[in-house]
């Protein structure tokens, strides 16, 4: 702690030397204090929305000040989370920073109100050691430090607002991340922020404030604007009648009603459950479900949908459970529903709509789904023929499965019921493109830049000349883009490639720089920006945009960039991965720490394979996103191990249909090969084998280690098998396999050629003859040292 004596030299010091106060922390956090004065009369509501066990509680705040006059309307308890660790983990938190006024406002939170302290920011040198960690650009980090907590605050120096606080404990380890999301400014100048978001240790979601209908310093009214006095006077109304009579169900129905008006979700949900022990009506179910809906508990929305739509099927009630099925991802029963709906009202435009999306959205590698969004999208034309809108998305799909005629009739249809758009003109060219007509596509797709002169439709232009090969042309076209939507990275990057092209290195670098850069530029910019470098061989320039990107990213905005920070440490991996595999794997582990789905996750599991600890190999390539077709092989591995250990029973087809597509040419052959094999070495496994019991004792313990993962032990034992008995065919297989899969290629040979010697022309013998080389063009092309 700093004593007062030094903190008065210090500020005496600050205010005499203006150039020192913009390096100081405190400075800043005075800077935010004093815009938070600003706000000298304010009102508003805040939502606390607290993520409890699977299920979301929210609590409604509504808080006023008028000069020295304040009042909170707290209409909560927060008894939900009495004794849960969740609450305990909110209470622990040190807040200092809720703006427009802390003492007010931490009434809204799940915690006992502070009295001691009227303002945390008003004493905060008195209570932290405060240093700057890190200052660029527009913004600094710096760290508070009291021996108990740390917490590192985010500031923004133009706004003078704080954008996020990390929460550590004594030992640095993270205990929540808060977030203020989306800062408005008020009338007078003031700002406040939209949303703050707690999330814990690992990330989890675990409590929201949501700041509603906040005016400043425009004078404030009584609480009554904020819940209207005949709301209020109603709620008070049917509680007395629910005192009288407290089995009539439909007063606990009408009172959730009015809880729901207000968005009291907690309370209608619990008025709604009375009304259901009185009387359990299909009404009650459905207004539960929609409740459910809005806090976002989607299963239990679709557990009562189900019930009701069980008793009593209408368009309505499926069609919210399609939405509901769509909220969980999950389009095939979503279909259904909607199916159902358009089924029970055949008229319904926004059913028939819905549906349409749900087969779009499923037809691009399926022929059936593409039919059946064309018949979608012909119902949606014979609804409301007018609409240009649907003759787009009939043409689209025509265009898509070869139907050009039909195509050009919607594209046409469309441009004369909307003449002043240029949408239906941009297709018009994409279907002229399509069918060869190249000077109509071109001239077509000027006079939709003359319709309208839209950022978009110069993009448009741009791309159709450089698929022309018209290179000049196009980046005519994308510089009069970038002219009419300035700070666009996608657009910076493009005019670099077509600079690129003309041979204007140093241009293209410049409008490649320029877009990290713009204030939209994100992690993913910085990534883009040094695949481009690295396609273009520049690597040492595409490392230095990694290594900014990670520099820049991990300390302003951890949250959402963890993916983005994982590629920037997966691309610096793969550069070094043959010329210094050992920095390679220090990045893969960077990369994977951040996202486990990660390309790393591939090369840990071949490190670790290479160690011997196959079951460690089997969690990082189980973990990897194993259906992205350009991160496949951790499924390879996996399907390759489960056939190597005799686990595999489908057939080819059945195990890799879902990633043949993404296959190379040589993958394909080898795999196909490979699963020839699969039932010899499962027949093998079983096979029983005239030997000695010492040799058929250590075989067993070596498939046992073999199948726990443990795959130097597994060579032990199968060594100890195959010294008991020089000839055991069993032995001399898996230990080649074992060996193979090791990197050990040479060491494999020499007992697969044992096999063959012995057991020439037996299916062990062929599988033996090729398996060695399979294994090593499956996992050992790439060298990890």
């Amino acid at each position: 702690m700093k004593k007062k004596c030094l903190l008065c030299c210090f500020f005496l010091l600050i205010f005499a030397i203006n150039s020192m106060a913009a390096d100081d922390a405190e400075i800043y956090l005075k800077n935010a204090l004093q815009q938070l004065h600003l706000a000298e009369n304010f009102q508003g509501e805040i939502i606390t929305r607290v993520y409890l066990n699977d299920k979301v509680f929210d609590y409604r705040t509504g808080i006023i000040k008028d000069g020295g006059r304040a009042d909170v309307n707290k209409m909560h308890t927060f008894w939900q989370l009495k004794g849960t660790e969740r609450g305990r983990k909110i209470r622990a938190i040190p807040w200092f920073y809720l703006p427009p006024d802390f003492s007010l406002v931490q009434h809204a939170l799940p915690t006992k109100p502070i009295s001691t302290v009227s303002e945390p920011l008003q004493r905060i040198e008195d209570d932290y050691e405060i240093k700057i960690l890190e200052k660029k650009d527009s913004q600094a980090i710096f760290e508070l430090d009291n021996g108990y907590v740390i917490q590192k605050v985010t500031f923004d120096l133009n706004r003078n607002i704080i954008t996020q606080i990390q929460v550590f404990n004594a030992s640095k380890r993270i205990m929540a991340t808060i977030e203020y999301v989306n800062w408005k400014e008020y009338y007078s100048g003031v700002l406040l922020p939209e949303r703050i978001k707690v999330f814990g240790e690992e990330g989890q979601l675990m409590m929201e404030l949501v700041y509603l209908n906040w005016k400043v310093n425009q004078g404030v009214d009584r609480f009554a604007n904020i819940l209207p006095a005949k709301w209020n006077e109603a709620v008070e109304e049917l509680k007395a009648k629910i005192l009288e009579k407290p089995d009539r169900d439909e007063y606990h129905y009408q009172l959730a009603k009015l809880y729901e008006e207000q968005k009291f979700w907690s309370n209608a949900l619990e008025e709604l459950d009375k009304a259901l022990a009185l009387n359990p009506k299909l009404e009650y179910r459905e207004a539960m479900a929609r409740v459910y809906e809005k806090l976002g508990q989607y299963q239990e929305a679709i557990n009562e949908m189900l019930i009701v739509l069980e008793k009593k099927e209408t368009g309505a009630g499926y069609y919210f459970l399609g939405n509901l099925y769509t909220h969980i991802d999950n389009p095939l029963l979503a279909r259904q529903a909607y199916e159902q709906a358009v089924e029970l009202d055949s008229e319904n435009l926004i059913y028939w709509e819905r549906l349409f999306w749900n087969y779009r959205n499923s037809s691009l590698d399926d022929e059936r789904m593409m039919k059946k969004a064309i018949w979608a999208g012909e119902k949606l034309v014979k609804l409301d023929p007018e609409r240009f809108q649907y003759r787009i998305y009939l043409g689209d799909l025509y265009l898509d499965s070869g139907e050009f005629d039909k195509a050009f009739l919607q594209y046409e249809k469309a441009r004369e019921l909307k003449p002043e758009k240029s949408l239906p003109l941009i297709k018009l060219a994409q279907y002229y493109e399509k069918v060869g007509q190249i000077e109509l596509a071109q001239d077509i797709l000027k006079d939709a830049v003359k319709v309208e002169e839209h950022w978009w439709n110069y993009l448009q232009l741009g791309d159709f000349y450089l698929r022309q090969a018209q290179i000049e042309d196009a980046l005519a076209s994308y510089q009069l883009s970038l002219q009419l939507n300035p700070h666009n990275t996608d657009l910076a990057i493009k005019l670099g490639r077509v600079l690129w092209q003309l041979g204007r290195e140093k241009d293209a670098k410049k409008y490649w720089y320029q877009a990290l850069q713009y204030e939209e530029a994100n992690i993913y910019t910085y990534i883009k920006v040094g695949e481009i470098l690295l396609e273009y061989n520049l690597t040492k320039e595409a490392e230095e945009v990694f290594m900014k990107a990670i520099k820049r990213f991990q300390l302003f905005d951890t949250r959402g960039s963890e993916s983005g920070l994982s590629k920037a440490y997966e691309k610096i991996g793969l550069m070094y991965l043959e010329k210094d595999p050992a920095y390679a794997i220090s990045s893969f582990e960077k990369s994977y720490a951040y996202w486990p789905g990660s390309i790393a996750a591939q090369y840990l599991g071949l490190r670790e394979l290479k160690r011997g600890n196959l079951d460690l190999a089997i969690k990082y390539w189980s973990e990897a996103n194993l259906l992205d077709g350009d991160n496949i092989k951790p499924y390879i591995y996996l399907t390759v191990v489960k056939g190597l250990r005799g686990e595999v029973v489908g057939t080819e087809n059945q195990e890799l249909s879902s990633i043949y597509k993404f296959l190379s040419l040589e993958e394909r052959e080898l795999l196909s090969k490979f699963f020839g094999y699969f039932s010899t070495v499962r027949a093998l496994r079983n096979e029983a084998e005239n030997t000695h019991k010492e040799a058929d004792d250590a075989f067993r313990n070596g498939m046992h280690d073999f199948l726990r993962g443990n795959l130097l032990d597994a060579v032990v034992e199968f060594k100890r098998a195959v010294e008991i008995d020089k000839q055991f065919k069993k032995g001399h297989f898996f230990l080649g396999i074992v060996l193979s899969l090791l990197n050990r290629p040479d060491e494999a040979e020499k007992h697969f050629k044992i096999i063959q010697n012995y057991y020439a022309g037996s299916n062990a013998a062929r599988a033996s003859g090729e398996l060695n080389q399979i294994v090593q063009k499956l996992f050992w092309k790439v060298k990890i040292l």
